[in-house]
């Protein structure tokens, strides 16, 4: 069973008390739009973990706030291969170049990129010994969530 636009929008006082909005796009494509839309409309932050990948989120970028590919779902969305920090810097700015204003590369073992328009900042990963990966991403979404969040209640 999907989520469809009409459940989405039962939920709107929800969507009215948060800082942050958090999605992926296991879900039908209509009500992920629906919540962006609702989103936009409330002036909250948009952030997006394009997984699994889709070519439908494409029309969807220029009202993301922050996106976080990992780097299979970078390529996707840049054609750039990515096998360095330099092919993810590529393919960082490509991806903005859709109207994201944010966009974070995970690269796993080798830590996360931030591209921006104004900077572009690497930031290695902490050394660990890795039992399961599984959940990883989600996992660092909801922690950048929460963060942004947080950033977004201190301006207030």
């Amino acid at each position: 069973m999907m989520l469809t636009t009409q459940e989405i929008n039962e939920q709107h006082r929800y969507i009215a008390e948060s800082d942050v909005m958090l999605m992926q796009l296991e879900t039908n494509i209509d009500a992920l739009t629906e919540f962006i839309r609702l989103g936009k409309q409330e002036n909250k932050m948009i952030m997006l973990n394009p997984a699994p990948y889709t070519k439908q989120v494409t029309h969807l970028l220029s009202d993301i706030d922050i996106i976080t590919p990992n780097e299979t779902e970078a390529s996707f969305l840049s054609g750039v291969t990515i096998t360095d920090i330099n092919d993810a810097k590529k393919a960082g700015n490509i991806i903005l170049q859709s109207g994201v204003k944010k966009v974070i590369i995970t690269l796993g073992a080798r830590g996360s990129l931030l591209c921006e328009h104004a900077r572009t900042l690497y930031i290695p990963a902490w050394s660990a010994v890795v039992k399961d990966a599984a959940g990883a991403g989600d996992a660092f979404n909801g922690a950048l969530a929460a963060a942004a969040a947080l950033a977004r209640q201190a301006d207030i």
